[in-house]
């Protein structure tokens, strides 16, 4: 990417980072995620940004297969309805 192309991919971002400057971002993101370096890699890189231009960021990680696994380690059964996981 040029520098031309970075100025102007900045002139778009401002409106947007005016207007959320000092806001929380609330990001949850799937167990899936944590098994795809690259992707974890660019989520930071992501984060990072928000960071950088003043945007809280809170994050949660929902869990998937690692929490699948860690309920069958501890013989607890996961059941899903509608998608969601239900854990005692």
């Amino acid at each position: 990417m040029s520098g031309m192309q970075d100025v102007q991919i900045l002139m778009q971002a401002l409106p947007y980072i005016r207007e959320h400057r000092g806001r929380t971002f609330l990001l949850k993101f799937g167990g899936a995620l944590v098994e795809d370096r690259d992707a974890l890699a660019s989520l930071a890189q992501d984060i990072a940004l928000l960071t950088a231009v003043g945007i809280r960021v809170c994050v949660v990680h929902g869990g998937g297969p690692q929490a699948t696994a860690l309920a069958g380690r501890l013989g607890l059964e996961s059941q899903f309805v509608e998608g969601r996981r239900i854990t005692d």
